[in-house]
Protein backbone atom coordinates (compact mmCIF):
# COMPACT_ATOMS: atom_id res chain seq x y z
CA UNK A 1 0.00 0.00 0.00
CA UNK A 2 1.37 3.40 -1.02
CA UNK A 3 2.09 6.00 1.67
CA UNK A 4 3.66 9.42 1.65
CA UNK A 5 7.43 9.91 1.65
CA UNK A 6 9.46 8.22 4.40
CA UNK A 7 6.70 6.88 6.69
CA UNK A 8 8.05 6.33 10.21
CA UNK A 9 5.02 5.68 12.44
CA UNK A 10 1.61 4.06 12.10
CA UNK A 11 -1.40 3.67 14.38
CA UNK A 12 -4.89 2.15 14.20
CA UNK A 13 -7.94 3.78 15.78
CA UNK A 14 -9.64 1.92 18.67
CA UNK A 15 -12.53 0.73 16.49
CA UNK A 16 -10.12 -0.99 14.12
CA UNK A 17 -11.71 0.85 11.21
CA UNK A 18 -8.99 3.31 10.26
CA UNK A 19 -5.19 3.54 10.08
CA UNK A 20 -2.86 6.55 9.96
CA UNK A 21 0.81 6.78 8.95
CA UNK A 22 3.12 9.74 9.67
CA UNK A 23 5.27 10.58 6.63
CA UNK A 24 8.41 12.41 7.73
CA UNK A 25 9.65 13.08 4.21
CA UNK A 26 6.71 15.11 2.91
CA UNK A 27 5.08 16.36 6.15
CA UNK A 28 1.80 14.51 5.73
CA UNK A 29 -0.29 11.82 7.38
CA UNK A 30 -1.68 9.07 5.15
CA UNK A 31 -5.18 7.96 6.14
CA UNK A 32 -6.88 4.66 5.30
CA UNK A 33 -10.00 2.66 5.95
CA UNK A 34 -9.47 -0.95 7.03
CA UNK A 35 -11.62 -3.48 5.21
CA UNK A 36 -13.18 -6.66 6.71
CA UNK A 37 -10.13 -8.69 5.64
CA UNK A 38 -7.70 -6.11 6.96
CA UNK A 39 -6.75 -4.52 3.63
CA UNK A 40 -6.15 -0.75 3.60
CA UNK A 41 -7.94 1.62 1.24
CA UNK A 42 -6.83 5.27 1.01
CA UNK A 43 -9.41 7.78 2.14
CA UNK A 44 -10.35 10.87 0.15
CA UNK A 45 -8.13 12.83 0.42
CA UNK A 46 -5.42 10.19 0.94
CA UNK A 47 -3.23 12.52 3.04
CA UNK A 48 -3.50 15.56 5.29
CA UNK A 49 -0.82 18.14 6.00
CA UNK A 50 1.14 18.26 9.26
CA UNK A 51 3.94 20.40 10.62
CA UNK A 52 7.50 19.77 9.44
CA UNK A 53 8.81 16.19 9.68
CA UNK A 54 6.05 14.28 11.49
CA UNK A 55 7.45 11.19 13.17
CA UNK A 56 4.81 9.94 15.63
CA UNK A 57 1.03 9.62 15.41
CA UNK A 58 -1.55 8.44 17.95
CA UNK A 59 -5.34 8.30 18.30
CA UNK A 60 -7.13 8.97 21.59
CA UNK A 61 -9.05 6.07 23.20
CA UNK A 62 -12.43 7.45 22.09
CA UNK A 63 -11.35 7.45 18.46
CA UNK A 64 -12.37 11.10 18.12
CA UNK A 65 -8.99 12.84 17.95
CA UNK A 66 -5.53 12.27 16.49
CA UNK A 67 -2.19 13.86 17.38
CA UNK A 68 1.07 14.04 15.42
CA UNK A 69 4.51 15.19 16.58
CA UNK A 70 6.16 17.62 14.15
CA UNK A 71 9.84 17.12 14.96
CA UNK A 72 11.37 20.06 13.11
CA UNK A 73 8.49 22.44 13.82
CA UNK A 74 8.57 21.79 17.56
CA UNK A 75 4.79 21.36 17.54
CA UNK A 76 1.99 18.82 17.86
CA UNK A 77 -0.61 18.80 15.09
CA UNK A 78 -4.13 18.05 16.36
CA UNK A 79 -7.12 16.74 14.42
CA UNK A 80 -10.68 15.56 14.82
CA UNK A 81 -11.59 12.23 13.21
CA UNK A 82 -14.77 12.29 11.15
CA UNK A 83 -17.24 9.40 10.66
CA UNK A 84 -15.39 8.35 7.50
CA UNK A 85 -12.04 8.37 9.33
CA UNK A 86 -10.79 11.54 7.64
CA UNK A 87 -8.69 13.92 9.73
CA UNK A 88 -9.66 17.59 10.03
CA UNK A 89 -7.28 20.08 11.67
CA UNK A 90 -8.67 21.78 14.76
CA UNK A 91 -9.26 25.55 14.64
CA UNK A 92 -5.88 25.85 16.35
CA UNK A 93 -4.08 23.28 14.21
CA UNK A 94 -0.95 22.96 16.34
CA UNK A 95 0.28 23.43 19.89
CA UNK A 96 3.84 24.15 20.99
CA UNK A 97 6.02 21.32 22.25
CA UNK A 98 9.74 21.21 23.08
CA UNK A 99 12.86 20.75 20.94
CA UNK A 100 12.38 17.87 18.46
CA UNK A 101 9.17 16.23 19.69
CA UNK A 102 9.60 12.59 18.73
CA UNK A 103 6.80 10.60 20.36
CA UNK A 104 3.25 11.19 21.57
CA UNK A 105 0.85 9.11 23.64
CA UNK A 106 -2.60 9.63 25.13
CA UNK A 107 -3.32 8.08 28.52
CA UNK A 108 -5.93 5.27 28.63
CA UNK A 109 -8.54 7.58 30.17
CA UNK A 110 -8.27 9.97 27.21
CA UNK A 111 -7.77 12.98 29.50
CA UNK A 112 -4.06 13.68 29.05
CA UNK A 113 -1.40 13.63 26.32
CA UNK A 114 2.36 13.39 26.74
CA UNK A 115 5.01 14.31 24.16
CA UNK A 116 8.70 13.37 24.28
CA UNK A 117 11.14 16.16 23.34
CA UNK A 118 14.41 14.44 22.45
CA UNK A 119 16.77 17.39 22.05
CA UNK A 120 15.98 19.21 25.30
CA UNK A 121 15.37 16.07 27.41
CA UNK A 122 11.86 16.99 28.52
CA UNK A 123 8.32 15.71 28.26
CA UNK A 124 5.48 18.10 27.44
CA UNK A 125 2.21 17.39 29.24
CA UNK A 126 -1.27 18.46 28.19
CA UNK A 127 -4.90 18.23 29.21
CA UNK A 128 -7.30 17.17 26.44
CA UNK A 129 -10.39 19.34 26.13
CA UNK A 130 -13.90 18.20 25.08
CA UNK A 131 -13.17 18.91 21.40
CA UNK A 132 -9.75 17.27 21.51
CA UNK A 133 -7.68 20.46 21.83
CA UNK A 134 -4.51 20.22 23.91
CA UNK A 135 -3.85 22.67 26.74
CA UNK A 136 -0.44 22.68 28.46
CA UNK A 137 -0.48 21.65 32.10
CA UNK A 138 1.36 23.54 34.83
CA UNK A 139 4.27 23.10 34.56
CA UNK A 140 4.12 22.53 30.78
CA UNK A 141 7.19 20.25 30.81
CA UNK A 142 9.09 18.00 33.20
CA UNK A 143 12.69 16.80 32.95
CA UNK A 144 13.61 13.34 31.66
CA UNK A 145 16.89 11.51 31.27
CA UNK A 146 19.24 12.20 28.36
CA UNK A 147 17.65 12.11 24.89
CA UNK A 148 14.26 10.54 25.64
CA UNK A 149 12.80 8.51 22.81
CA UNK A 150 9.56 6.75 23.85
CA UNK A 151 6.79 7.06 26.45
CA UNK A 152 4.03 4.84 27.78
CA UNK A 153 1.34 5.14 30.47
CA UNK A 154 0.18 2.18 32.56
CA UNK A 155 -3.46 1.02 32.21
CA UNK A 156 -4.41 2.38 35.64
CA UNK A 157 -3.22 5.90 34.61
CA UNK A 158 -1.08 6.09 37.75
CA UNK A 159 2.41 5.83 36.26
CA UNK A 160 4.39 6.84 33.17
CA UNK A 161 7.69 5.48 31.86
CA UNK A 162 10.13 7.05 29.38
CA UNK A 163 13.19 5.54 27.66
CA UNK A 164 16.35 7.67 27.66
CA UNK A 165 18.72 6.70 24.84
CA UNK A 166 21.86 8.53 25.91
CA UNK A 167 22.06 7.46 29.55
CA UNK A 168 20.60 3.94 29.22
CA UNK A 169 17.75 4.45 31.66
CA UNK A 170 13.98 4.53 32.03
CA UNK A 171 12.52 7.56 33.80
CA UNK A 172 9.57 6.68 36.06
CA UNK A 173 6.81 9.03 37.21
CA UNK A 174 3.57 9.12 39.12
CA UNK A 175 0.61 10.82 37.42
CA UNK A 176 -1.30 13.27 39.61
CA UNK A 177 -5.09 13.76 39.51
CA UNK A 178 -4.62 16.67 37.08
CA UNK A 179 -2.28 14.70 34.81
CA UNK A 180 1.02 16.27 35.91
CA UNK A 181 4.03 13.95 36.16
CA UNK A 182 6.19 13.74 39.29
CA UNK A 183 9.45 11.71 39.38
CA UNK A 184 9.46 8.60 41.54
CA UNK A 185 12.31 7.73 43.89
CA UNK A 186 14.63 6.74 42.36
CA UNK A 187 13.75 8.79 39.25
CA UNK A 188 15.35 6.30 36.83
CA UNK A 189 16.27 2.62 36.51
CA UNK A 190 18.95 1.12 34.29
CA UNK A 191 18.24 -0.54 30.93
CA UNK A 192 20.33 -2.11 28.21
CA UNK A 193 22.30 0.00 25.76
CA UNK A 194 20.34 2.74 23.98
CA UNK A 195 16.75 1.89 24.96
CA UNK A 196 14.44 2.59 22.03
CA UNK A 197 10.90 1.62 23.04
CA UNK A 198 8.86 0.89 26.16
CA UNK A 199 5.52 -0.80 26.82
CA UNK A 200 3.40 -1.84 29.81
CA UNK A 201 1.79 -5.27 29.89
CA UNK A 202 -2.04 -4.97 29.77
CA UNK A 203 -2.25 -6.79 33.11
CA UNK A 204 -0.49 -3.72 34.56
CA UNK A 205 2.21 -5.82 36.22
CA UNK A 206 5.23 -5.64 33.94
CA UNK A 207 7.24 -3.20 31.80
CA UNK A 208 9.42 -4.15 28.83
CA UNK A 209 12.08 -2.06 27.06
CA UNK A 210 13.63 -2.80 23.65
CA UNK A 211 17.36 -2.00 23.58
CA UNK A 212 19.74 -1.48 20.65
CA UNK A 213 22.15 -4.03 22.17
CA UNK A 214 19.83 -6.86 21.06
CA UNK A 215 18.09 -7.28 24.39
CA UNK A 216 14.75 -6.59 26.06
CA UNK A 217 14.89 -5.30 29.64
CA UNK A 218 12.08 -6.64 31.82
CA UNK A 219 10.68 -5.30 35.09
CA UNK A 220 7.91 -5.76 37.61
CA UNK A 221 5.90 -2.69 38.67
CA UNK A 222 5.78 -2.16 42.44
CA UNK A 223 2.81 -0.70 44.33
CA UNK A 224 4.34 2.79 44.13
CA UNK A 225 5.11 2.44 40.40
CA UNK A 226 8.84 1.82 40.76
CA UNK A 227 10.39 -0.76 38.44
CA UNK A 228 12.37 -3.76 39.69
CA UNK A 229 14.36 -5.87 37.20
CA UNK A 230 13.20 -9.46 36.79
CA UNK A 231 15.62 -12.37 37.00
CA UNK A 232 17.22 -12.44 34.50
CA UNK A 233 17.00 -8.67 33.92
CA UNK A 234 17.09 -8.99 30.13
CA UNK A 235 15.93 -11.38 27.43
CA UNK A 236 17.62 -11.78 24.02
CA UNK A 237 16.17 -10.00 21.00
CA UNK A 238 17.09 -9.60 17.36
CA UNK A 239 19.63 -7.16 16.00
CA UNK A 240 19.15 -3.58 17.20
CA UNK A 241 15.64 -3.99 18.62
CA UNK A 242 13.80 -0.67 18.23
CA UNK A 243 10.16 -1.36 19.09
CA UNK A 244 8.15 -3.55 21.42
CA UNK A 245 4.46 -4.14 22.14
CA UNK A 246 2.64 -6.43 24.57
CA UNK A 247 -0.57 -8.30 23.78
CA UNK A 248 -2.68 -10.53 26.01
CA UNK A 249 -5.76 -12.50 24.89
Amino acid sequence: MTTGLAPVSVTVDPSGGFAYAANAGDSTVSQYSIGPGGALTPLNPPTVTTGTEPISVTVDPSGGSAYVTDALSGTVSQYTIGPSGALTPLSTPTVTAGDFPSAVTVDPSGRFAYVINTNDSTISQYAIGPGGALTPLSPPTVTTGASPDAVTVDPSVRFAYITNQNDNTVSQYTIGPGGALAPLSPPTVSTGVQPESVTVDPSDGFVYVANADNTVSQYTIGPSGTLTPLSPPTAPAGSEAVSIVTVRP
